[in-house]
C-alpha cells in the first residue's frame, strides 16, 4: 500500500464502508501518510489520505478525530465488490470494526427458493368451506 498523489484519482469516490477505528489502529493498518482534512469538507477535524493497495484499487480513507468513524470511498466507475474484496485482503480488519457497508460491496444474500403454491391446503379449504354451510 502506498500513499498516491491526488491527481491520481481524476473522478469522484462514494462511500463503501464506515469503520470505527482508535487513531492507533488507523495508522497500523494504513501506513501511509494522512493530511489535514479542509474543515468545511468534513463534518469534525479530519485527516485523510488517498491510497493504492498493492493490488492496484485506489481508496481514500478518511478518519474522524473526535468519533474514530473513518469512511472508506472508492471510484464511481470501479467494479467496486470486486475493489472491496481487494481492499479486505490487504487491510485485515476485525468485523467488529466494519460499522456499514454499502450494498453495492456486501456480499448478496444466497438465493432464497420461491414459496411453493398452496395447492392442497387451498383444495382443503374450498372442501371446508363447502362442507361447513
Amino acid at each position: 500500500m502506498r500513499r498516491a498523489k491526488p491527481d491520481e484519482l481524476n473522478e469522484d469516490a462514494k462511500p463503501v464502508a464506515l469503520l470505527q477505528l482508535s487513531e492507533e489502529r488507523l495508522r497500523e493498518l494504513f501506513p501511509v501518510e494522512f493530511s489535514q482534512v479542509d474543515p468545511l469538507a468534513a463534518a469534525e477535524p479530519s485527516i485523510g489520505s488517498l491510497v493504492q493497495l498493492d493490488s492496484g484499487p485506489y481508496a481514500v480513507v478518511m478518519y474522524g478525530k473526535s468519533s474514530g468513524e473513518t469512511e472508506v470511498s472508492m471510484p464511481v466507475s470501479a467494479p467496486l465488490a470486486r475493489y472491496w474484496a481487494a481492499f479486505l485482503r490487504e487491510v485485515p480488519l476485525i468485523a467488529n470494526e466494519i460499522v456499514w457497508t454499502s450494498v453495492k460491496v456486501a456480499p448478496r444474500p444466497a438465493a432464497r427458493p420461491s414459496p411453493r403454491k398452496p395447492e392442497k391446503a387451498k383444495t382443503a379449504a374450498m372442501k371446508v368451506s363447502k362442507t361447513s354451510r
